[in-house]
């Protein structure tokens, strides 16, 4: 394999990794609104955090299942927080602009490192044993 994909593949990888980075600070952001009426909403933030780093960590030591495991928890964390706020919180009473507007971040960048874990072809390289 061409060191330069392997390069390109890392470089993908540290920007989905920051780009999931600054997702879950705004989803703690989000979190840690006063009188959040999902009482552990916290815990689904750190857990989210901690595969987040799980999985990144994979990639880089080029294991193919990182991918899987990134992408299946992170969108599963997502789906907890968006899920749990449109079904608890009344959205015409008790709409807080800022922390919804971090929520929406940060449903968008997860959304946009999904799609560059997944369909970058230098990250696929980059844990593919077959191009060694």
């Amino acid at each position: 394999m061409p060191r330069t994909s392997v390069k390109l593949g890392r470089i993908w990888l540290a920007v989905a990794f920051a780009l999931l980075l600054v997702s879950d600070a705004t989803m703690l952001h989000y979190a840690r609104v006063p009188n959040h009426p999902v009482q552990n909403i916290l815990v689904c933030v750190l857990i989210a955090l901690i595969w987040t780093a799980i999985g990144a960590a994979a990639l880089w030591m080029r294991r193919n299942w990182g991918r899987y495991i990134l992408l299946f928890a992170q969108f599963l964390c997502t789906l907890a927080l968006v899920l749990a706020d449109f079904t608890v919180v009344d959205l015409r009473e008790k709409i807080l602009v800022g922390p919804f507007l971090s929520l929406l971040l940060s449903t968008f960048l997860y959304f946009v490192s999904a799609m560059i874990v997944s369909f970058s072809g230098n990250i696929r390289r980059l844990t593919s044993r077959a191009w060694e």
